[in-house]
């Protein structure tokens, strides 16, 4: 449900700009943890159901069949990146800024960075000692280890999220990335759905779900692969 940003939520969404959420990855599950860094949240090794079985015709055909994942543990980070975090990166590393920096309704500092694209999203992360998620630790950090349709549970609430459709009220096209405190996924990540897409490592392969791979999956790695079409972002 979570895979594709173009089918999932579009009509939905208030902007169509670009995201980056930072992970760590711990690799092993025996590896001590001593302390959860600052606003990351701790996905704890186990299962959960990727995809969905009831596609409702070709709309969500790549996102089946619904399979049991195993994921070691790993950091994800509580928030989306926000302007005032990129202005940081953008200072210590001379990166030009992104597209709509300067858009009033949209560079505020704690409103999410907008405008980035796969390649300023990695190159972030690298930054912040930190990498992108694969598309697997994205959605279990967004729909829990039962699998629910959005982040919160299984029935639409807009008032959980920055919706077009939504009846929210802001002055402003995105929220702020700690809005919505209602709405965090099963492990208190905020804006999971609503306010903007989100970059993960994977490439896209519109029949990647049909794979054997069920541990520690890591997509596509690769453009030339079958059927491969465009990295992939999530929301």
């Amino acid at each position: 449900m979570y895979r594709n940003l173009r089918k999932v939520f579009s009509r939905s969404l208030t902007i169509l700009f670009l995201i980056m959420v930072s992970v760590i990855f711990l690799g092993e599950e025996s590896k001590a943890i001593t302390a959860v860094p600052e606003d990351m949240v701790l996905i704890n090794a186990g299962g959960f159901t990727r995809g969905i079985d009831n596609t409702k015709g070709k709309n969500f055909s790549d996102e089946a069949p619904a399979k049991m994942i195993y994921l070691s543990s790993y950091y994800l980070d509580k928030y989306e990146v926000s302007n005032a975090k990129y202005t940081e990166f953008i200072i210590a590393t001379d990166h030009p800024a992104p597209a709509y920096w300067d858009h009033r309704k949209l560079n505020q500092p704690n409103q999410p960075v907008t405008g980035v694209n796969w390649f300023d999203a990695n190159t972030y992360c690298h930054w912040a000692n930190k990498r992108l998620p694969s598309e697997a630790e994205w959605e279990k950090a967004a729909r829990g280890p039962a699998g629910s349709i959005y982040p919160w549970g299984n029935k639409l609430e807009y008032s959980k999220a920055n919706f077009a459709k939504g009846k929210s009220g802001q002055k402003y096209i995105t929220d702020s990335v700690d809005a919505h405190a209602d709405g965090v996924s099963y492990y208190g990540v905020y804006n999971m759905s609503g306010n903007v897409f989100e970059w993960v490592q994977d490439w896209y392969s519109s029949n990647y779900y049909s794979t054997d791979e069920t541990r520690n999956p890591i997509g596509p790695q690769s453009k030339n692969g079958n059927n491969i079409e465009t990295i992939n972002a999530k929301k």
